[in-house]
Order: C-alpha cells, then sequence, then structure tokens
C-alpha cells in the first residue's frame, strides 16, 4: 500500500470514530410536555402533562424537576421546582403537581451514564454504582400533571413551557432541557369603560378607550370579584422611577362587596403614580383578611379587634394621587369602627379627622407624601367616609380596654388577650410592666411601650406552646449595672425579664437619638444591639429602620430575654499605603475555578432564584476534532513520505 492510500486509510479510520462519537447513544433522557389549551382567560386553571422518560439500562439520579411558564417578552417567570414524588421544593404559587406515573428508585451494577442529547456531552453519574431512577429491563417513564393558574393581564398574553430535569451525583451534576415550543395565549377578559359600566363575569377588566368621556359609573354586583379599570393606554412611563396615568374623567365606583358596600369617588383629570412596576392597572375592592397581630398600631391599653379589609389598588404597590379620592364604608359609622391601612406588612392607623367632607378640603389639606397626612376619616350619618391620596389594603377594627393590673395604663399588646401595662420611674433608671392574660402558640405577640425615658418601643415575641398570665418587666437603666460588664460605646443598657416559657424568637424595635450620633461621632448604620450571654455581649442582628423625628430607629433579632446595651461600633477603618516604587509585574496570579453550575437567572414571580442551564454547544467540539484530525493526518503523511 503507497502513502497515499496509508493516509487517505488513516483519515477515513478517523472520520468513522468522530461520527460514532457526534452520534452518541439515544438520549438518556428524554423530556416531554403535552399540548395544553391554546387560550385560556386569567385567572383560569389550566393543564398539562410533562414527562421523563429513562432509557434501557439507564440510572440517572435526578434531583429535582423545574416547570418554568414565562410571557413572550420575558417580563414574567412563573417557576415550580418539585422532587420526582411532586412534593414541591420551592414556593410554588399558581401551581399544582399531581404525580401520575413515578420512576422507582433503585442500585444495581449499572454504571448510570447519562446522555445530553442535545450537545455533545458525556456526563458520569457514580459509575460502577448506578444510584438513580431508571430500569434494566426497559424504559422508565415518570408523568406528572401540572395545574397553572393563569394571571391577570392587561391585554392577551403568550406564554411559553421549559422544563427541566437536574441530576446530580458524586459532585457532577447536569440539566437536562425541553421546551413546548407552540406558545398558548392567556386572554384578558375586558369590556370597554362606558358611561355606566355593569361588569357581570369574574376576573373583568374595563378598559379606559374613549378619553372624551366626561363622568363613568362603575356598578360592580355582589356575585362578581377581581373586576380591575385598566389604563395601560394612558401611561407615561418618561419618569425613570415612576408610572404614571392621568384619568381625564370623573369616575363613581359602587361596589357590593361580600364585606358591606364600598363606594369610591375619583376625581376628573387625577394624576395616579405608581413604581415601575405597576402596568396601570388598578384592582376594584376586593375583600381581603389580615391577622389582628399584624394590627400593630392601636392606642396604648387596647387591643385591636379586626373587622373588614378591603384591598384598592394594585396589590402591594403603593398607588399616589395629586388629588383626593373619597371612599365610603356604608353602615361602618355607626358600630364605632376605626380604620387603618396595611402596606407591604406595615400597618398605620388612621388618626387624622377630616373637618370637612369635601373636595376642595381634602386636596388641599392631605399629602401623599406625609404619613401623618396622607388620610383622614369622618363619619357621615351611618357611614364611615375615608379621604385619601393613596391606594392600599384598608382596615376596619375597634379597640378594646386591657384591664391594667397596677398602675395606670401606658402600653398595649396585640396577638395575645386581655393584658395589663404599668410604668414606674425608680431611682435604678425607668421600668415598664406588662402583663398578657393569653399568649396563643406560634403566633407573633407585639407588646407597645410608649413610655418616654425607654429606647425600647416594641416588643414582639412568639412562644411555642400557649400560655396564661405571662408578665414582662422592660427597664431603662440609668447606668452600667456593677455586676455587668461595660459596653464600649454603649448608648443605654436595658433589661427585659419575662415568666414565658418557650421563647421562640424576639424582635426588638429601639431608637437613638440623632444628637447622641452626632456628638458620639457614629454613623446612623454603626448602631446594634448587644446581648449579655454567659458574661459577654453578643451582637445581634440588628436592621436600621429610618428616622422618626429626632431619633433613629432600629430592629434587633434575640433568641431570648436578659441584659442589652444600644451601644455603636465604628466601621473598620481600611488604611491606604501609596507605593512610589515602580511596578514590576510578576506571574499571573491564578483565579481559582469555580465549580460548574447552570448559568443564566429564572426569575419567579416571588423573586426567588432558580439557575437556567447552559445550553452545550457541539460546534466547538468539531472544530476543535478537525483541527487534530488535520494535524493527525498531515503527521502521518510526513511519517509515509519519509519512510519511502
Amino acid at each position: 500500500m503507497n502513502t497515499k492510500n496509508k493516509v487517505v486509510s488513516s483519515m477515513l479510520t478517523l472520520l468513522v470514530i468522530f461520527v460514532l462519537v457526534i452520534s452518541g447513544p439515544a438520549s438518556a433522557v428524554n423530556l416531554t410536555v403535552s399540548v395544553p389549551s391554546p387560550s385560556a382567560q386569567e385567572s383560569e386553571d389550566i393543564s398539562f402533562v410533562v414527562g421523563v422518560n429513562l432509557e434501557q439500562f439507564e440510572h440517572v439520579p435526578l434531583r429535582n424537576l423545574t416547570v418554568v411558564i414565562e410571557n413572550n417578552d420575558d417580563t414574567a417567570n412563573y417557576t415550580c421546582t418539585f422532587l420526582p414524588d411532586g412534593s414541591a421544593l420551592t414556593t410554588c404559587t399558581r401551581f399544582n403537581i399531581t404525580p401520575l406515573q413515578a420512576g422507582s428508585y433503585n442500585q444495581n451494577n449499572h454504571t448510570g451514564y447519562g446522555y445530553d442529547g442535545n450537545g455533545f456531552a458525556f456526563e458520569n453519574f457514580g459509575y460502577g454504582y448506578g444510584y438513580g431512577y431508571g430500569s434494566a429491563l426497559g424504559v422508565t417513564n415518570m408523568t406528572f400533571n401540572v395545574t397553572w393558574t393563569t394571571p391577570t393581564v392587561a391585554d392577551d398574553t403568550l406564554y411559553s413551557i421549559d422544563f427541566y430535569a437536574t441530576a446530580e451525583a458524586n459532585g457532577v451534576e447536569f440539566t437536562y432541557y425541553t421546551q413546548y415550543d407552540e406558545m398558548f395565549a392567556v386572554l384578558d377578559v375586558a369590556i370597554p369603560l362606558n358611561t355606566t359600566t355593569a361588569p357581570a363575569n369574574n376576573d373583568t377588566t374595563i378598559d379606559i378607550i374613549d378619553e372624551n368621556l366626561t363622568s363613568a359609573d362603575i356598578v360592580i354586583p355582589q356575585n362578581v370579584t377581581r373586576v380591575k379599570i385598566n389604563a395601560s393606554k394612558l401611561i407615561n412611563t418618561t419618569n425613570t422611577t415612576l408610572n404614571k396615568v392621568k384619568l381625564p374623567m370623573k369616575i363613581n365606583i359602587s361596589a357590593n362587596t361580600t364585606a358591606r358596600p364600598v363606594k369610591i369617588s375619583i376625581p376628573a383629570n387625577i394624576s395616579i403614580s405608581g413604581n415601575k412596576s405597576w402596568n396601570g392597572v388598578i384592582n376594584l375592592p376586593e375583600v381581603r383578611t389580615i391577622q389582628a397581630s399584624e394590627v400593630d398600631d392601636v392606642e396604648p391599653g387596647y387591643a385591636p379587634t379586626v373587622g373588614d379589609v378591603i384591598e384598592i389598588g394594585f396589590d402591594d404597590v403603593r398607588l399616589e394621587f395629586d388629588k383626593a379620592v373619597r371612599l365610603v364604608f356604608e353602615g361602618a359609622g355607626t358600630t364605632g369602627q376605626l380604620i387603618g391601612y396595611s402596606q407591604a406588612g406595615n400597618f398605620k392607623k388612621i388618626r387624622l379627622t377630616c373637618t370637612q367632607d369635601n373636595q376642595t378640603w381634602a386636596d388641599t389639606n392631605l399629602n401623599a407624601s406625609s404619613s401623618s397626612s396622607e388620610d383622614c376619616r369622618i363619619v357621615v350619618g351611618s357611614d364611615l367616609v375615608v379621604w385619601t391620596k393613596h391606594f392600599t389594603k384598608f382596615v376596619t377594627f375597634t379597640e378594646t380596654k386591657i384591664p391594667t393590673s397596677s398602675g395606670g395604663s401606658s402600653g398595649g399588646s396585640s396577638g395575645g388577650s386581655s393584658g395589663g401595662a404599668a410604668s414606674t420611674s425608680t431611682s435604678a433608671g425607668t421600668v415598664y410592666r406588662a402583663g398578657i392574660a393569653q399568649v396563643a402558640a406560634n403566633e407573633m405577640v407585639s407588646l407597645f411601650v410608649r413610655k418616654d425615658g425607654i429606647a425600647i418601643s416594641k416588643l414582639q415575641f412568639v412562644t411555642t406552646k400557649a400560655q396564661s398570665n405571662v408578665n414582662f418587666e422592660i427597664e431603662h437603666l440609668s447606668g452600667k449595672p456593677a455586676d455587668i460588664p461595660a459596653k464600649s460605646g454603649a448608648y443605654a443598657y436595658l433589661s427585659i425579664d419575662s415568666d414565658a416559657d418557650d421563647i421562640n424568637r424576639a424582635t426588638i424595635s429601639f431608637s437613638v437619638l440623632k444628637s447622641w450620633l452626632s456628638s458620639n461621632n457614629f454613623e446612623k448604620d454603626e448602631i446594634y444591639l448587644y446581648r449579655l450571654v454567659n458574661g459577654k455581649w453578643v451582637e445581634l442582628n440588628t436592621a436600621y429602620k429610618g428616622t422618626s423625628g429626632a431619633s433613629e430607629t432600629y430592629e434587633a433579632s434575640s433568641p431570648g430575654f436578659s441584659y442589652f446595651a444600644i451601644a455603636g461600633k465604628a466601621a473598620p477603618k481600611t488604611e491606604v499605603v501609596i507605593d512610589d516604587t515602580e511596578d514590576v509585574p510578576d506571574e499571573a496570579e491564578e483565579t481559582p475555578d469555580k465549580p460548574d453550575t447552570p448559568t443564566g437567572n429564572i426569575i419567579k414571580d416571588d423573586e426567588t432564584e432558580i439557575k437556567q442551564p447552559e445550553k452545550k454547544d457541539s460546534a466547538g467540539a468539531f472544530i476543535i476534532f478537525l483541527v487534530i484530525l488535520i494535524i493527525i493526518s498531515g503527521v502521518a503523511y510526513m511519517y509515509f513520505r519519509k519512510k519511502e
């Protein structure tokens, strides 16, 4: 055989090997997604089936499966990660996973190779053990029914489905991936805003189309829920931090909710502002729930009883107005109801009384940027009327005086029932005592301390068992007690004592005067709460909460009670050394390799991150192999030619 034939033969042999490697076996893990309905209305349940097929002799150690549904412009992702038995690993909002056919986890002598059919890559999952899902006798199928509740949308929106299966063993991780290529639509149930609009179906969107309307009435029957106004066509997004809408017409809304009738009067030419996540949709009155422990802004010595909770606006996104809006809670004026609002878990009682019930007075005297004057309340006949410059979750409630155990009342509690409080000033400092008659297990109890001379303003705690007659003594000491060590940078020493059993966790709210920070050269974020543990000060997790008058406010978490110290801790100073000598480069420092992990972020509606796999590309492998093939061919040619 001459040299040329030998070279050609060698090249053909290598080419055959390369083709075999590239083709590889059939994919060991095949993922499937069934076809859902081509369209569904908002807030409707749709179902489809996802499946994992493991080929013969494959034993793949699947760790979890992930379904991702995202809209066509990638502005909203809904994600659910679950185990092969169908149980959720993440907060699978809007998802319900039901196993239809589950694979079995087993062990035998098979190698447990997994192969990615979409790329040139073998993954060895535990060679020689074969732990994983699969069967040596044939294909193993795992199928799951996925039910997803569609979100509310401002317009018809297309969505796609991605499905992932992640396997991992012996430090090797690999994610298999498939996508349902056809998109399905979530349809907006919409009707135009007219002079009189009466939605007859749940989840109805009322579109503002005719900007020439001067007045519009919306009447919502009791059996119709989740109605909203869509003003997205009027939205102005030029502001870098806010989205704004100006409504040209006056809108009167009458909602016969299951709690009580609610009326809303929105004046003409009002400007509404929300953050950049607001899409111009305004949810009309909807009944919600709230725990009594969340209504924590009550008068000292009183406990709240929640009445009605009515949400208006855009979930927890704050919407502010340049003109006042009038809300009427029919019949709430005769029952002694108070009112406040809850925004992102924070409750505020509306204490300001409207001296007049008209648009001019409310526009002039209310200020959306001031927490003390953004709303006011007034009783008109049998109705409770609120004028407000923002939309949120409004809560009606009553306050009941807590029987005092001693002295006068100067604090209050929520979450427990029937307690008492008293405060005294002694030579040792200012002491606040409180008693709570009943404390429920695993429920947050809030104890308010509104007493001058005590840096602590609120104490919250959770116990693991129900208890009766729980007593607290909170003391702001006049100085450091002789039997405890000093704490450098101390602002105040405190003592909290209680006969409560099995306290699971506690949160302490406190304040520090700005003048003290200034005179002691501390920044507002350099303040911490310390707890005395075994004769040593232990720093607690402390968060700065904001400014309140002449003080800065903080919140700290503690596993229990004892002596505490509020103290400043200056941030460490970084010394900068300037070297005038010429910089001679050394050998490049090695950067530690990061572990191989999937890249890309999938963001769920509850803001949790799931890692998305990096799709492998076989083109790179082909180029590398081609270069190697050319080099080998050249060497072979030179060798045989020289031999001749």
